[in-house]
């Protein structure tokens, strides 16, 4: 449990006002059941460890517009989420990532039929 001034940092309720991203597969049009939403502070929380440790798709990921990802770019993903898992210790922003993960799988085991877009606002 964090204590202290910033802990609203790590709680999803103090998120609710926030501006919903999306994650999805998506072939000519996001795949119904497979959209998930992520607050886009995460999803900054998440574009500034990319760029901080220099993971380059992460680092390509972008606040404000939209990118897709193939299925070989979500390859890539995989690692770096997983080195990210690995030096963080934020559970509320591994929930999300977690989510993100698997739906780079479902893209990857797809074999070039879907792409992960991941929706800024």
């Amino acid at each position: 449990m964090i204590e202290g001034k910033f802990r609203t940092r790590v709680d999803e309720n103090a998120f609710g006002n926030t501006t919903p991203c999306i994650i999805g597969l998506m072939e000519k049009q996001v795949v119904e059941g497979t959209q998930i939403e992520i607050p886009d502070v995460l999803l900054a929380r998440l574009i500034s460890l990319g760029e901080a440790y220099q993971l380059p798709v992460i680092s390509r990921i972008d606040l404000y517009d939209d990118i897709s990802l193939s299925n070989v770019q979500c390859e890539g993903l995989l690692h770096e989420l997983d080195f990210i898992f690995q030096i963080l210790n934020d559970d509320l922003l591994k929930k999300h990532l977690s989510k993100m993960k698997e739906l780079a799988n479902k893209c990857i085991d797809a074999k070039g039929k879907y792409r992960l877009l991941v929706a800024g606002n």
